[in-house]
């Protein structure tokens, strides 16, 4: 016999995978940005990287922001990989068999309140994976972000560099 709100927490189960699914559609989406920001980022140092007359330090500052910004790419592109993602177990196959285990003169109510507290159970499980696997996700990102940061950071310290040398 299926419990009072069964109905009710696969419902809100429901919910809160579709939640997470948004979530890492939103990571997905940050991703894309770390990439194009990586993209814009790497002219610079791809420039002086090969420009005639760069002072040693430019050079490996340019040099470290490319590293940096390696980094970044690697992690954003770790993101974006589809792997792992939770499907749900259930189908009619497994219906089916769930039908075929039950014991022999079980009630129809209480196979098909098997049958939806399976269905529960695999969502509960589908939703701790997707959080781990959104977690992980957040984890490269922060790396990512931290990368183009940091060629961020280097690539405004070499224009100040330039810009002061230029004006005075």
């Amino acid at each position: 016999m299926n419990r009072i709100g069964d109905d009710l927490l696969l419902d809100a189960l429901k919910q809160r995978e579709d939640y997470i699914h948004e979530a890492a559609n939103a990571i997905d989406t940050k991703a894309g940005m770390v990439l194009a920001a990586a993209a814009f980022l790497a002219v610079q140092p791809a420039v002086l990287l090969v420009a005639p007359n760069v002072s040693k330090c430019t050079f490996l500052a340019q040099l470290v922001s490319c590293v940096a910004l390696s980094v970044a790419v690697w992690f954003a592109h770790k993101v974006l990989s589809v792997q792992g993602y939770p499907s749900p177990g259930f189908s009619e196959s497994w219906r089916d068999d769930t039908i075929a285990d039950a014991p022999t003169g079980s009630k129809e109510e209480d196979v098909r309140a098997t049958i939806l507290w399976g269905l529960i159970e695999q969502a509960k499980q589908r939703i701790a994976d997707g959080i781990a696997l959104n977690d992980r996700k957040l984890n490269q990102l922060a790396w990512a972000r931290r990368g183009t940061t940091t060629s961020l950071a280097i690539n405004l310290c070499i224009l100040i560099a330039i810009l002061l040398t230029h004006l005075s």
